[in-house]
């Protein structure tokens, strides 16, 4: 997009303009549903609405970081109102038909109330900035402002849960919406609209920044306006234009967020670098020299009046030493200045400084200190060649010229009579030309104590000269600085004479005012910007913490059900069916093992962009896990006809990893060779890259005859939601998380990805990892007993006594049947209050414990369990479907020997049971 157009899409006008000219045209688009059921729907209604209550947080935290600017009641009023809309999208998005039920049954209206609550509190919102003036709310206003805007929502919420049936009806089974809600559609678009019309009208009554600011605004009031108008065009709530007004809706509120981020963030900035730029200009118009110089007395910046009359280039001088200018000084004699100005913050001297060329000039100092970056020197250099040139001329001649370029003026030392005085001086005290001045050298003195006539006057007799800056008292009794020279000689008919150079340096002073006042300024705005970035860094800390939170609760609710579908149908089958009942067993459990493929793939997802992935170390075999991924697809190989090659190298030492881990990496790969070829052959193959003594490098392969991948595409392969060409998924399925996951995966285990396809000829997909050799004995160790689980529980633990502690009725049956197939005797329990009840009354081999449950948890249950020495080897093992690795860590922290994850796989369970079962006995 060239830079003209960036500018156009940039005006608020392009996109209200743009906009509302879509949703004319929507008048004559057909009402498309995009898909066929309120449920497949619910997937991206659910991203839309999480967007934009992302965005409504991204609000929230930006006006709550621009409190304490000036004017901050429009920023805190529209962020409080995201808050409270935040929280009512959440109940609305949680209400939507197919959602989990959130205290009362999902379905349209429940959804609508939510809806309509949020979208009158947006209104209202906007219209309240239209109208109210900007001032700065104080801190107890902003606190007020969250908690109002908190209650406000949980009002929403307990009403639309709990007290439903005292709003009016909004969508009736069967009849769809009612007039009360597209009535209130209608209602809200007129309050939007006014909302931008009143917010214009203020704009055009403000120039700069707030202008613009305010037109976003009004920009994202018309859009809302205009979603709404969507909402009243719909028929089904899966068609095209229930999408666009959600669509609308999000690109409003990234309006809104765009208007306070200008508002609070870059245009402060901007003013501030102005400031900058403008300083910078005044300094490279004067005439004086200007130098910065650090601590060291390196040279950090110099300004063109310098480089001009000392002959260097600026970027010669920069990094050099300030004492590699003085022509006499030596660097003991500029670390001596240093001392004196660090000592009383500023100084005035006279040296004398070398040009490039070697010639030498006479130079004024001025300099001040400023504490800002480790230590800084502010030093202003005028050229008084000439001044002392005069003075020299003075002292061999006797006489001074009238058209000298400062003030100068000749005193008698005896009486202090002013004796000469030119031009200047006249000029500069505010007498006319005509006018002779009564008053002397030091009379019109009226600094500090330490610059006093008295001090000066001492100084002239003591050591014959006298320099620094002063603050004079003009005629009309104002003020100016100046900046003094004053040399003692005796003249031969005069006795002592006093000659002085002053030259008015109020500019200066004022420039080093502001200077130093804009130094403060940066260092205090510095300090604000260092805690809100602290701020939003523990918010975004907390926002951490939360998102691990919902991802563990969601894995848990989806697991405990998906447990019970995929137990039950293994239940029925193991108790006998009909070969039609068989097949139709087989499809549930295909059905419901390839959703929870699709569950995990989005949990690892999020676990490895939150950061909060493992991987586990243990003792593996690559045969082995080859052979694991072979026997899970052999199936599917055969039923394509789909020859399915292993080529793997011989194992003569086993490897330390993840082997699950590794075995879900090389399943990507192979479901998805499997699923793109129709016929020919999908090859599992590993190479040994590289042995450094203690790890090997393998590179894992996967080769298939399947329809190829064109070039164009495999750039983006690896990126998540992607696949070779999205249409695919149409025809094929998946989610386009599976490759992104290998590539993580493969990172974390020190590896990388690649691929290489022609359409037509098949695909080569891989990936490396760098693994560990493990001790032989290890793995040994860990395979013993692993043969058969079911068959050795039946021969060696028939009749032992378990104990299983789960809440959920399906999932208890599941468990009992499971276990008493293998001959064990089982005790249940519906929580943890119960299961401590009956293990003091029975004794018990091993318990199966749930994790989370009512009354009292899996976890509170272990603790006291683990109290009790005589049930200290009682083995207790987790089976829940919390399923993270920290949900692992808790287990074992409250006293669980072991960890078993929901859907139940029954291999591993009876693999589980025999091993704690075999150390119970062995014990």
């Amino acid at each position: 997009m060239s830079g003209t157009e960036r500018s156009a899409w940039s005006s608020p006008w392009v996109w209200m303009v743009t906009l509302s000219l879509l949703l004319l045209l929507a008048q004559w688009l057909p009402a498309s549903r995009f898909f066929s059921s309120p449920t497949h729907y619910l997937p991206l209604h659910t991203a839309l609405e999480l967007f934009s209550m992302a965005v409504s947080a991204m609000v929230f935290a930006l006006a709550w970081n621009l409190r304490r600017q000036p004017a901050s009641s429009h920023a805190l009023l529209l962020g409080c109102a995201f808050l409270a809309i935040g929280l009512i999208d959440l109940a609305h998005t949680l209400s939507y038909t197919g959602m989990p039920e959130l205290v009362t049954p999902s379905g349209p209206e429940k959804a609508i109330n939510f809806w309509l609550a949020g979208r009158f509190i947006g209104a209202f919102a906007l219209f309240a900035v239209a109208l109210l003036p900007k001032v700065r709310w104080p801190a107890p206003a902003a606190w007020g402002g969250v908690a109002g805007a908190l209650l406000l929502a949980v009002g929403v919420w307990w009403i639309g849960l709990f007290h439903a049936e005292l709003l009016p009806r909004t969508f009736i089974p069967g009849q769809g919406l009612t007039a009360l809600k597209i009535g209130s559609e209608y209602a809200l678009t007129a309050i939007y609209l006014l909302a931008a019309l009143l917010l214009l009208r203020r704009a055009y009554r403000e120039y700069g920044e707030p202008r613009s600011n305010l037109e976003w605004l009004a920009a994202a009031a018309w859009v809302l306006g205009l979603a709404e108008m969507f909402f009243t065009l719909y028929q089904d709530v899966t068609d095209l234009f229930n999408l666009l007004g959600h669509i609308y809706k999000t690109l409003a509120y990234l309006l809104i967020y765009r208007a306070l981020y200008v508002a609070g963030v870059r245009a402060p900035y901007r003013e501030l670098q102005d400031n900058y730029v403008a300083l910078n200009d005044i300094l490279r118009a004067s005439l004086d020299g200007f130098l910065r110089i650090d601590r060291s007395g390196r040279i950090r910046e110099v300004n063109s009046a310098y480089a001009e009359v000392s002959g260097y280039a600026a970027d010669e001088m920069l990094g050099t030493s300030l004492a590699s200018l003085e022509a006499h000084e030596d660097a003991a004699a500029v670390s001596a200045h240093i001392e004196r100005v660090l000592t009383s913050g500023s100084d005035l001297f006279e040296t004398r400084h070398r040009r490039k060329d070697g010639s030498v000039w006479d130079v004024e100092i001025s300099v001040v200190y400023s504490t800002r970056e480790g230590g800084l020197f502010y030093v202003f250099v005028r050229d008084i060649s000439a001044r002392k040139h005069a003075e020299a001329s003075l002292r061999l001649q006797g006489e001074i010229t009238a058209q000298a370029a400062e003030a100068v003026s000749l005193v008698r030392a005896a009486d202090g009579q002013l004796l000469y005085c030119n031009r200047r001086f006249k000029e500069m005290f505010g007498y006319a030309a005509d006018e002779q001045p009564a008053l002397s050298v030091v009379s019109p003195l009226v600094g500090s104590p330490e610059r006093s006539s008295s001090h000066v006057v001492a100084c002239l007799r003591r050591d014959g000269w006298w320099r620094g800056e002063i603050l004079n008292r003009r005629q009309d009794g104002s003020n100016f600085w100046c900046a003094v020279n004053i040399s003692a000689f005796q003249h031969p008919e005069l006795g002592e004479v006093w000659i002085s150079h002053q030259a008015d340096i109020s500019e200066l002073k004022k420039v080093e005012f502001e200077l130093r006042q804009l130094n403060e300024t940066l260092e205090e705005r510095i300090a604000e910007r260092t805690a809100e970035a602290e701020a939003a860094r523990q918010q975004a800390e907390g926002a951490s913490r939360a998102k691990s939170v919902f991802l563990a609760n969601m894995s848990h609710e989806i697991r405990t059900p998906m447990n019970a579908i995929i137990g039950m149908a293994g239940v029925m089958r193991r108790e006998g069916v009909s070969a039609r009942q068989a097949e139709r067993l087989d499809s549930i459990d295909m059905a419901a093992r390839h959703l929870l493929g699709v569950i995990n793939d989005i949990l690892d997802f999020s676990k490895i962009e939150a950061g909060k992935f493992r991987l586990e170390s243990l003792p593996l075999h690559l045969a082995a896990v080859m052979g694991n991924v072979a026997s899970m697809l052999c199936d599917t190989a055969r039923a394509k006809q789909v020859e399915l090659l292993i080529e793997a190298p011989a194992d003569t030492q086993p490897l330390l990893g993840d082997p699950l881990r590794l075995q879900q990496a090389l399943l990507n790969y192979a479901g998805n060779a499997l699923k793109f070829t129709a016929q020919g052959q999908v090859s599992l193959r590993a190479l040994l890259l590289a042995d450094a003594g203690d790890s090997v490098t393998i590179r894992f392969e996967v080769r298939d005859t399947g329809i190829g991948i064109a070039e164009e595409h495999l750039q983006r392969l690896f990126s998540p939601f992607e696949q070779g060409d999205n249409s695919t998924t149409r025809r094929f399925g998946g989610t386009g998380l599976g490759l992104i996951i290998t590539r993580k995966l493969a990172a974390m285990m020190g590896g990388e990805v690649g691929v290489e396809s022609r359409v037509g000829e098949g695909s080569l997909f891989w990936f490396s990892a760098c693994l560990k050799k493990a001790d032989p004995q290890a793995l040994k160790t860990q395979l013993i007993g692993s043969r058969h689980p079911e068959a050795q529980l039946r021969q060696r633990h028939i009749g032992r006594r378990v104990l299983l502690v789960e809440d959920e009725p399906i999932n208890r049956e599941v468990g009992q049947v499971l276990l008493e197939d293998v001959g064990l005797r089982v005790d249940l329990a519906g929580d943890g209050g119960e299961a401590l009840q009956r293990i003091a009354e029975t004794a018990y081999d091993l318990v199966l414990m749930d994790m989370q449950m009512p009354n009292m948890d899996g976890l509170e249950a272990s603790r006291r369990i683990r109290q009790q020495p005589a049930l200290d080897s009682l083995p207790v093992i987790a089976m829940t479907a919390n399923a993270f690795v920290e949900d692992r860590a808790r287990c074992l922290d409250a006293g669980m020997n072991d960890f078993v994850s929901k859907p139940v796989d029954p291999q591993a369970l009876y693999a589980t049971l025999l091993r704690w079962l075999e150390h119970r006995h062995e014990g």
